[in-house]
């Protein structure tokens, strides 16, 4: 079995969005505002996160070999989901694949039957259906996300997700991920 490594490295840069009411669809630089502002992380009301994830096959091409693939919103490794301790997370994970897939919150204080792990915590998400997780985001720090189903993750089914504290960062911060890749077939 080919071996995978992957490293999840923190660097710190500021990136936090200012209180807003409803749905929020963050991405990383969406939190400057909140962060150049101790008041505003004071006052910060605490916000429902929304992501919708798409899982398709694909083909990359890597060291000039094309390999078969699982891309999640069209890249390879899936997007950085990024929150604040105290946000509600609401995921929604559609699987545009011909196989089962699923989602582990590696880390992330959850209700066990969003925990990802199929059959045990989570039924598989079907080809063709969509499942959905929200749950409450009880801590901070950088994590990951990935699938446990068959060697999904291997094919590409992983990414970052950072949840920023709930007070600013005293200085900027960057998410780099790093993992390898096989001309194998895993």
């Amino acid at each position: 079995m080919p071996r995978r490594i992957l490293l999840l490295l923190l660097l710190v840069l500021p990136t936090l969005v200012r209180g807003q009411r409803g749905p929020v669809y963050a991405r990383p630089a969406a939190y400057a505002g909140l962060y150049s502002s101790p008041e505003a992380a004071r006052t910060r009301t605490p916000r429902l996160v929304r992501y919708d994830l798409a899982v398709r096959d694909t083909v990359l091409v890597r060291g000039g070999a094309r390999n078969h693939a699982l891309a999640t919103n069209g890249q390879v490794p899936a997007p950085t989901l990024t929150s604040t301790e105290g946000d509600t997370a609401l995921i929604y994970v559609r699987n545009n694949t011909g196989r089962t897939i699923s989602f582990h919150w590696h880390g992330m204080l959850l209700p066990n039957r969003y925990d990802g792990v199929p059959i045990l915590t989570t039924e598989p998400i079907a080809p063709g259906t969509v499942h959905t997780y929200r749950f409450a985001i009880k801590q901070h720090g950088t994590l990951w996300y990935h699938s446990h189903t068959r060697l999904n993750e291997q094919l590409g089914q992983y990414g970052p997700i950072v949840v920023y504290p709930p007070t600013p960062l005293p200085t900027p911060d960057q998410v780099v991920l790093l993992s390898d890749w096989t001309r194998e077939r895993p």
